[in-house]
């Protein structure tokens, strides 16, 4: 079960202090100077919930979505707080509810073992509250920027300041229960005694992850830090700036609009194209597509967390020749009208330098040509050593039959297959012999 926070004795001992004191001590401390340029802006990605996760856990809602909220900084400059002033609202709601893992979630990241994520899933997807943690020995980093182990999880391995909590409890809304509706405080804050910096060179600070299956919404007050050197004292000072979502009270407080947001209609993203699994030939072109709802403005395509490809009209989908053997993960991230993320469920493809024989016992070649094809599509035969029977078939990816020709091949054959009124996309031709014996290849119509 949940447990209110990690790091309770530190609440206990502070909640007992009156806010305004603690909010003046962490503003004031070590600090010489105001400025306005750290902050850049407020991202939030959206990750859809897998079904391994959904299988793992009946409570966790198929529709849902983890917002992983970032705060972006300018190089120099280090995460220190959320909510710094009492006379400021800090607001996290959901139209439905919040998700908690009842068994092994936690409040804030430190609490969430990753060795439990294995077993089970859904805890990938708990809602909590941190600055930069992501789970217990890992830290949060935008899906896209993950290219660190050739997982795309969006954790790095690094160490991370503690969180301390004061004020409110976050064990509320982000305990064991999945929390209904809105949580908001002027107490509650939560923070490190420090700062932390983002584990790229981006400077993306994770902040905290919820997941709904409702409209997310937050209202955000936050404080970061830099420091200068003072030559004339001969010291190093900080620079505290502090940011409001509404109502700055004084000069050192400074609007930030960004850190007020409301999900719109659900992106959903998924690769339509090619299927999970397939079989990709070595230096052919394979046409990357996928499926959406919601309003996007671009989608990008990566393979291996390299980024392949975008294509900012719809349908999206983009022509990749891979360029090694082995297998191939595949994904693709949209950006919606908010320019928030939102990523596909990863597939695998499997690359292979052969031309494509199954259970072909007689050793005969395929080549088709070439591939994309406009109107006429050949087949080049080699090997049939006496006259042997074959049917020809052109079908869609999800086994549709559109053409079948029955030939009678001898070596060095040579078929011309007339694809003009096919429509634009990817098809899959099958030769099969009369012993079963059959040879598959896939082809794109431009």
């Amino acid at each position: 079960m949940k447990k209110n926070t990690l790091f309770n004795k530190f609440t206990l001992v502070l909640a007992s202090i009156k806010r305004p004191a603690i909010c003046l001590f962490l503003i004031t401390l070590g600090t010489s100077a105001y400025s306005q340029n750290g902050l850049e802006k407020i991202i939030v990605e959206k990750i859809r919930v897998t079904p391994e996760a959904v299988e793992s856990d009946d409570s966790l809602s198929e529709n849902a979505i983890s917002y992983r909220v970032f705060v972006d900084m300018a190089p120099e400059y280090e995460m220190q707080l959320v909510n710094p002033s009492p006379y400021h609202e800090l607001i996290f709601e959901t139209t439905t509810k919040f998700y908690n893992n009842a068994d092994f979630g936690g409040t804030n990241s430190g609490e969430i073992i990753d060795a439990f994520i294995t077993d089970a899933p859904a805890l990938a997807f708990d809602s909590y509250i941190t600055i930069n943690g992501a789970t217990k020995n890992k830290v949060g980093l935008l899906m896209k920027e993950d290219t660190t182990d050739g997982k795309q999880d969006g954790l790095f391995t690094k160490s991370y300041l503690p969180l301390i909590t004061i004020g409110d409890d976050f064990s509320i809304p982000f305990g064991t229960d999945n929390y209904a509706g809105k949580f908001s405080t002027n107490e509650g804050i939560y923070n490190v005694l420090g700062g932390e910096k983002g584990p790229s060179a981006s400077n993306r600070v994770l902040i905290g992850q919820f997941t709904t299956d409702g409209i997310f919404s937050f209202e955000l007050n936050i404080q970061i830090r830099t420091f200068d050197t003072n030559k004339v004292l001969n010291r190093i000072d900080a620079i505290v700036e502090t940011y409001f979502a509404k109502n700055p009270l004084n000069e050192q407080e400074y609007l930030f609009p960004d850190l007020i947001y409301t999900s719109g209609p659900h992106v959903s993203i998924n690769i339509a194209n090619p299927v999970n699994n397939a079989n990709v030939p070595l230096n052919d072109t394979v046409s990357i597509e996928v499926n959406t709802t919601g309003i996007i403005s671009m989608v990008e395509f990566y393979a291996d967390s390299i980024k392949i490809g975008e294509d900012t009209t719809a349908p999206y989908q983009i022509n990749w020749a891979p360029k090694s053997v082995g297998s191939s993960e595949i994904f693709a991230i949209a950006t919606d009208k908010d320019d928030m993320l939102t990523n596909s469920t990863a597939i695998s493809v499997n690359i292979s330098d052969e031309v494509g024989i199954i259970n072909n016992e007689n050793n005969v070649s395929f080549i088709i040509y070439p591939n994309p094809v406009k109107n006429h599509l050949t087949m080049k035969i080699n090997g049939c050593s006496i006259h042997s029977d074959y049917q020809l078939m052109i079908t869609d990816l999800v086994g549709k039959a559109l053409m079948s020709k029955n030939i009678t091949v001898t070596d060095n054959y040579t078929e011309d297959i007339d694809v003009s009124q096919l429509s634009h996309g990817v098809y899959i031709i099958k030769a099969m012999d009369s012993n079963g014996n059959e040879t598959i290849k896939r082809f794109i119509k431009e």
